[in-house]
């Protein structure tokens, strides 16, 4: 009798896309101890943090002319004259909570994931307020608007336009406070980069240093304050700002730090499309919640070249193509 052979079934395995796998040492969280740097997607982050940045700019460069100049009602404007010296101390405290980021992120061990995750809330938020301002301009809160802002031209030329704007990517969106460009107020680009600063130094801070998350709450509690005794913005354009930037934050490391990539994908918010592109920009990052620590800049040239080390002993962190966590 003819012999029959059975032909061996084996069940079909799904892996996912090629990516990076970390082996060495772990943090306690799990979270590899280096991350990759990935020139593409930084490269892909400052590219979209800049054009974000630059849309704010172009959009009011071209809804000048058609915002009003009759302030609208605000219960604070009503009880708090306006304080015109306020306006330069806003700038000051949205200069100050940034320095304050900079700060952790060239002492902090993970300052380049740090600064990423920054890039991506601060272009996010950036994003959405273009489009609010594109859709909806308010006009300025001011006692005098006629002074503090600029003539309106009845039609805004391709000169005019490329002007402002020029003149707005060079002073990265701070103006003088006579003569300016009116209609950005909804909402509140100031404290829009206040929380995010805030956000990211009360997240990232070592336990031992938590009391020092003070500094840029203080910070940013004072700068919406003369926002809004300045007349800079109106009330609800700060309260929408400090909830928007919380929500996104915290929807943003709700995603990313959860412990296995199959929940993230498996999550109520990989459903919403800009989780797609967060899930992209964190899937060799697993799990992604952060072990704070300080480390020096450029620690591992100062060990080579500045500190004797023992010629015997070295670490290895070897990268390969396959990854740890297959496809749900």
């Amino acid at each position: 009798m003819p012999r029959v052979f059975a032909k061996e079934i084996r069940p079909l395995s799904v892996t996912s896309p090629p990516a990076y796998k970390i082996e060495g040492r772990r943090c306690k969280s799990g979270m590899p101890q280096r991350i990759p740097w990935e020139f593409g997607k930084i490269a892909f982050l400052f590219i979209y943090l800049a054009l974000a940045g630059c849309s704010n700019w172009a959009v009011f460069s071209f809804t000048h002319d058609r915002a009003g100049r009759e302030p609208l009602p605000d219960i604070l404007f009503d009880l708090l004259p306006e304080q015109e010296w306020a306006a330069t101390w806003g700038d000051w405290s949205v200069t100050a909570n940034i320095l304050c980021l900079l700060g952790l992120i060239s002492l902090h061990r993970f300052r380049l994931l740090i600064a990423r995750r920054a890039f991506f809330i601060a272009g996010t938020l950036y994003a959405m307020r273009s489009i609010s301002l594109l859709f909806t301009q308010l006009p300025p809160g001011y006692v005098n608007n006629a002074k503090r802002c600029r003539v309106r031209e009845n039609t805004t030329t391709l000169e005019t336009f490329f002007s402002r704007l020029g003149e707005q990517t060079i002073r990265m969106g701070f103006q003088s406070k006579e003569g300016m460009l009116c209609g950005d107020l909804l909402f509140s680009g100031h404290t829009l980069v206040m929380m995010t600063c805030t956000l990211c130094v009360a997240h990232y801070l070592p336990r031992r240093w938590k009391l020092l998350s003070i500094v840029p709450y203080t910070i940013s509690i004072c700068g919406m304050i003369f926002l809004i005794i300045s007349h800079t913005h109106y009330t609800i354009d700060v309260i929408f700002a400090y909830w928007l930037t919380n929500f996104v934050f915290i929807i943003y490391h709700a995603y990313v730090e959860v412990d296995m990539l199959v929940e993230r994908r498996q999550s109520v918010l990989h459903q919403v499309w800009i989780m797609k592109l967060v899930s992209w920009l964190e899937e060799n990052i697993v799990p992604g919640k952060v072990e704070n620590g300080f480390a020096l800049p450029f620690e591992n040239f100062l060990r080579r070249h500045l500190l004797v080390d023992n010629p015997g002993h070295h670490k290895q962190i070897s990268i390969s193509s396959a990854s740890t966590f297959g496809l749900p």
